[in-house]
C-alpha cells in the first residue's frame, strides 16, 4: 500500500497575477518619476537660458524643498493610513495636472519666473 495516495495532487499556485499587477504599478511609478526628473530638468535649462541668474535658481530649488520639508512629517502619518495605490494614483494626477498647466502657459508665451516657482511648489506637494 502506498504512503501517498494517488489522488492528491500538488496545490499550484498562481503567482503570475499578483506579480503582473506590481509591474504594471511599478513600470508606471517609474514612468511618472522619469517624466517628473525631465521635466525638472526642463526647468532648470529654461531659467538659466531665460534669466542667466545663479538667485533664481536658488529660489527655485527653495520652492521645491520647502513643501518637502513641511508637508512630509504631517502627510506621511496620514498617507500611512491610506490607501497606497489611490494615493500614488491621485498624486501622479495632480503632478500631471500642474505639468499640464505649466506646459498650457509655456506653449501660450505666458511663462514667466514666478510660474515655475508655483508650479514646482504645487508639484513638489505632491
Amino acid at each position: 500500500m502506498p504512503i501517498v495516495e494517488e489522488s492528491q495532487e500538488a496545490e499550484v499556485v498562481d503567482t503570475k497575477r499578483p506579480m503582473r499587477a506590481f509591474t504594471v504599478m511599478w513600470t508606471g511609478q517609474a514612468a511618472s518619476l522619469f517624466g517628473s526628473g525631465l521635466v525638472r530638468f526642463a526647468l532648470v535649462w529654461w531659467l538659466t537660458l531665460t534669466t542667466g541668474s545663479a538667485t533664481v535658481l536658488a529660489l527655485a530649488t527653495i520652492m521645491a524643498l520647502v513643501p518637502q520639508i513641511l508637508l512630509t512629517p504631517i502627510a506621511g502619518a496620514y498617507v500611512d493610513r491610506w490607501n497606497r495605490r489611490i494615493v500614488m494614483m491621485v498624486a501622479d494626477s495632480a503632478i500631471a495636472a500642474s505639468i499640464g498647466v505649466l506646459a498650457l502657459i509655456y506653449l501660450l508665451g505666458l511663462a514667466e519666473v514666478w510660474h515655475i516657482y508655483l508650479i514646482m511648489f504645487v508639484g513638489e506637494c505632491f
